[in-house]
């Protein structure tokens, strides 16, 4: 991999998400909960005001970007490194050793299941686009790496 390609893969890759992610998936972890199948929905409460209009309806789009990142997305060498450097108020670092291994080993999105609305589908509000299942360490979970984070799709809402 030519040096010209990390920062690309760095800002598009597994680390595109807030530390929150990252810290509840560090406690699955911790907690032996990283393994426990689980189902998360990801759906949107209401319809946009724009101000000048209320959307009316919203198109369900992304899908194909997320499917390729999720495909893609893995903790790189360099991802490591610099959750290994991240330290807290006190200088403790924040992610141990062993969370670090185990996501280096462990993480990417392999074995989550995504049931999905197709792309170009009209959506509504509460009723999940997309729904995805696996183990709460391997990203099905929303309060983890993948599912809070900017790689969702989105809808276009009109």
């Amino acid at each position: 991999m030519a040096p010209e390609s990390y920062p690309r893969q760095t800002a598009n890759g597994i680390l595109f998400t807030d530390e929150y992610q990252l810290t509840m998936a560090h406690l699955y972890y911790r907690m032996g909960l990283h393994e426990v199948q689980a189902q998360f929905d990801h759906f949107f409460r209401s319809y946009p005001d724009y101000g000048a209009h209320q959307a009316g309806y919203c198109i369900n789009a992304g899908l194909e970007w997320l499917l390729d990142w999720m495909r893609d997305a893995r903790f790189r060498e360099e991802d490591v490194s610099y959750l290994r450097s991240q330290t807290g108020r006190t200088g403790e670092q924040l992610f141990a050793d062993d969370l670090l291994a185990w996501l280096q080993e462990h993480g990417t999105f392999e074995s989550i299941h995504l049931r999905a609305i197709p792309e170009g589908r009209v959506i509504h509000p509460n009723v999940p686009p997309d729904r995805r299942s696996g183990a709460t360490g391997d990203g099905a979970d929303s309060g983890d790496v993948v599912a809070q984070s900017p790689q969702l799709p989105h809808p276009y809402c009109y």
